[in-house]
């Protein structure tokens, strides 16, 4: 059964909306459907986060549900299992039950506050930490064993600055976390759960610091940091697009010891921004840039390459190292073989778009379920890592299921855009407005020649 032309329309518009609030870690996407993070439950793949919002797999069909709503900030996105994502926000963690039709916030000792960090458990399935990023005050990092809502703050990892980055070792207990704040940037480590955590502060003098790994056996910690000027050029699709960003500076990625030994660097690069980073289970680590390049820099720091596989790198436990792919590639995802190569997996056109089921009211002449709270704020939705920093417009006009199936509709819900903030730099979002530029329709529509839900 085809949708009509204005459902297309619209659908189109709604997909434009996320598309240019998008903002710096994924700007360079630019008006691309792109796989953002895969989500696995016992090791099959149940669902995953894309720059369009969230994809659940039914029997084997992945779907698209075309409304979702959260305000603020996003900075990562987490499957707690029985159909639950859980969402870092600038408004602290909320959490969906029905694959982003409605959001609500997660009850727990976790404060609303920006929570950029978080920590996947050592099978890359649940988060397991998340660290928070309060302007004013202390922050701490809160602990769940599977990704519940029962998380407990670690009075022992208190700090003045912000938690920006959490990250672990494969194969191993091995976790590391970077705080920032006034006196400089700070990294965190211990062996394994239950264990004390130390710490020491960095001394790069770069301004812009991301984490990428930790070793195994936590002697050194990787820091991925950029120095030099970020350029914004304007769109010339939309002037509510994301600008274009491009970097005129240097990256360098540090070796730090956490005990005795020098801190070196392992890698530079020039005229890029590293933006994603992980560590295979040989010790090699892998990093993405802002041009979509793949760098593998082994033990000895010697360096490799492979243009255009992927704009983000993750390694989900046991699921081996994954490429995050984007239009015009046909795959969401791409995993690592065992020679070497990379095969994609979760293609793009099996993507079918659906409508949020209707809900009843929660109260009599309440229209909505989804309405925004003081707790959640929720609307529109996107997602990566950041620092907190990171401000969103509250102008927007969120478009509901009505006005996708094109039906006559007063009643909108007022609320904020979106925006994924990059790891050191500011981005402001304008709101999207409910009927998208002609010009941009013509792009998507070029894009996509049709739009209709497949039968299997």
């Amino acid at each position: 059964m085809s949708y009509s032309f204005r459902s297309t329309v619209m659908l189109l518009g709604i997909g434009s909306c996320v598309f240019w609030t998008t903002p710096p870690v994924h700007a360079h996407l630019g008006a691309l459907p792109a796989g953002i993070q895969p989500f696995y439950s016992d090791s099959e793949l149940v669902g995953a986060a894309t720059n369009l919002g969230l994809v659940a797999i039914h029997e084997g069909v992945p779907t698209w549900y075309t409304q979702f709503r959260v305000h603020g900030d996003i900075y990562w996105y987490g499957y707690a299992g029985d159909e639950r994502v859980v969402v870092g926000t600038s408004h602290g963690m909320v959490e969906t039950v029905d694959w982003g039709c409605s959001w609500r916030a997660v009850e727990s000792e976790v404060p609303a506050v920006p929570v950029p960090a978080m920590l996947f458990d050592s099978v890359g399935e649940r988060p397991v930490i998340v660290g928070t990023a309060e302007e004013e005050g202390s922050n701490y990092l809160y602990e769940a064993e599977d990704g519940t809502s029962a998380w407990q703050r670690d009075d022992e990892t208190e700090v003045s600055g912000a938690y920006v980055g959490l990250v672990r070792a494969v194969g191993s207990d091995a976790q590391a976390a970077l705080s920032q704040g006034e006196a400089g940037s700070r990294i965190h480590w211990r062996s394994g759960p239950g264990e004390v955590w130390s710490s020491r502060l960095v001394t790069v003098a770069e301004p812009r610091v991301m984490l990428l790994a930790v070793s195994s056996d936590v002697s050194h910690v990787y820091l991925a940091a950029f120095e030099g000027e970020v350029i914004e050029t304007p769109s010339e699709v939309s002037e509510d697009a994301a600008p274009t960003l491009s970097y005129d500076g240097t990256s360098r990625v540090y070796r730090l010891a956490t005990g005795q030994g020098d801190d070196m660097v392992v890698h530079t690069m020039s005229d890029a921004l590293i933006d994603s980073g992980v560590m295979d289970s040989a010790g090699g680590l892998w990093m993405t840039d802002s041009a979509d390049d793949l760098h593998h820099v082994v033990a000895t720091a010697q360096s490799s390459m492979e243009p255009e596989i992927g704009h983000c790198i993750r390694n989900p436990g046991g699921q081996g190292l994954v490429a995050c792919g984007q239009r015009p590639q046909e795959y969401s995802f791409f995993t690592q073989l065992a020679d070497g190569s990379w095969e994609g997996f979760l293609l793009f056109d099996s993507i079918i778009g659906e409508l949020c089921p209707d809900k009843e009211p929660e109260e009599p002449g309440d229209e909505s379920t989804d309405e925004p709270t003081d707790e959640t704020e929720a609307s529109d939705t996107s997602g990566d890592d950041t620092d907190g920093t990171s401000e969103s417009s509250d102008d927007g006009v969120s478009i509901g299921k009505d006005d996708m199936l094109g039906e006559e509709d007063e009643g909108t819900t007022e609320g904020s855009d979106t925006n994924l903030p990059d790891a050191d730099i500011t981005a402001e979002t304008s709101g999207c407005q409910q009927t998208a530029g002609v010009s941009v329709l013509v792009l998507m529509l070029s894009m996509i020649s049709r739009l209709r839900r497949r039968r299997y």
